[in-house]
């Protein structure tokens, strides 16, 4: 099997768009796959199956609050949701921008925002003030290398996952690229 980087016909592209472009862009085959990251639920699911779209979950994913690993609510005994109003919310600029923060929270004071034009500089304010954000759970390591700490928001999961026609099999490139993927998803799996 040839190596991803090996691969000088493969092209992998990230942009965002709505669910109706995703599924159309998997029906005209403009794509082998198309990785989707959804809050739980069948409608997507639903509507993939209608279309003769193949749709498989490879994770459920947490919706956290991030924080510095110094913010001073985690000095608490018991953290409070609710005080995280008193504090900056950290929020792309770009409504189109790709956001896990379609939900509405109580918590955040949208009379603190700061908006960030991406994850880069949004990991950074975070990580060097008492701002926050809410992110799909992130790895121990990654939290380790920014001095980060996401704290789980009870109820909120998303679903990650990958939707490909039904009619076509994945080539080899794809299938290897959703192996590294699941590779990198490990850290969501319970340890036994």
């Amino acid at each position: 099997m040839p190596a991803l980087s090996d691969s000088p016909e493969l092209q992998l592209s990230c942009f965002y768009n709505s669910t109706p472009d995703v599924l159309t862009s998997v029906l005209k085959n403009q794509c082998d796959l198309c990785i989707c990251i959804k809050q739980s639920g069948t409608s997507l699911r639903n509507r993939c199956q209608a279309a003769n779209i193949s749709y498989t979950v490879l994770a459920h994913i947490p919706l956290c609050v991030q924080l510095s690993r110094s913010h001073p609510l985690l000095q608490e005994p018991d953290f409070d949701f609710t005080k995280l109003a008193d504090y900056p919310f950290t929020v792309f600029s770009d409504p189109d921008s790709p956001s896990v923060t379609q939900y509405t929270f109580p918590f955040i004071n949208a009379n603190k925002l700061i908006r960030v034009h991406s994850s880069t500089s949004r990991r950074d304010i975070v990580a060097h003030t008492n701002a926050f954000s809410i992110v799909l759970q992130h790895s121990q390591e990654y939290n380790d290398r920014y001095g980060l700490v996401n704290i789980p928001l009870p109820d909120y999961v998303c679903e990650l996952a990958y939707l490909h026609s039904a009619n076509r099999t994945l080539p080899p490139l794809a299938l290897e690229y959703l192996e590294l993927l699941k590779g990198r998803l490990a850290f969501l799996q319970p340890s036994e």
